[in-house]
């Protein structure tokens, strides 16, 4: 059984997959092998083999090499953490704060003004701010979440292909298996752990 992303191989939907067929071999991929949670992966596979890392694949050819910027940096010495993370209710609101949001927009469009790009957020609320924020500086941005209906988001993504949306602000949505070779921006919004 070859799963990718199997860092969520310790998830019990996972395991009730493995139980069904205890004598097969189980082969994992996955480009984050560690899980957030602290969780382990030895229970499901027996060894790990390291093929390539960020910079294997640079020189490869197979990434782009990165540069990265980063402008004021917030103050999260008082938010509380939940689970293995930041707290998203605090965070976002941490995060919200016009100075930042505002450097968030004047650095992409110092920097990459015009080029297309996905900005992670930390929460819907973070998500929304950040959208208005770079329309009414005249970067036209959609906002992208678990509530955007198929019909919808398959627009939003076929638009933001076309140019018509240069960034896609997004939550949790534009991570694992989303591949756009078109987009040269990204927008780490969201302080983690």
């Amino acid at each position: 059984i070859i799963t990718d992303e199997c860092h969520h191989a310790a998830a019990g939907s996972y395991a009730k997959v493995y139980e069904q067929f205890p004598q097969s071999v189980f082969i994992g991929l996955t480009a984050t092998p560690y899980r957030a949670d602290g969780a382990g992966l030895g229970d499901t596979f027996d060894d790990w083999i390291r093929v390539a890392g960020i910079q294997d694949l640079t020189d490869q050819g197979f990434l782009v090499p990165a540069r990265y910027w980063s402008p004021t940096l917030p103050q999260l010495g008082g938010i509380k953490t939940k689970g293995s993370d930041y707290d998203a209710a605090a965070l976002g609101d941490a995060m919200s704060k016009k100075h930042l949001v505002g450097d968030v927009v004047r650095h992409y469009q110092a920097i990459a003004g015009g080029e297309r790009g996905i900005c992670f957020a930390v929460n819907k609320s973070h998500a929304q701010t950040l959208t208005d924020e770079f329309n009414l500086a005249g970067v036209p941005t959609a906002f992208l979440h678990d509530g955007t209906g198929k019909k919808e988001r398959e627009t939003m993504l076929a638009w933001h292909r076309l140019g018509k949306y240069m960034i896609l602000v997004n939550v949790g949505i534009l991570s694992e298996g989303y591949d756009d070779p078109g987009v040269s921006v990204c927008i780490q919004a969201r302080p983690t752990l």
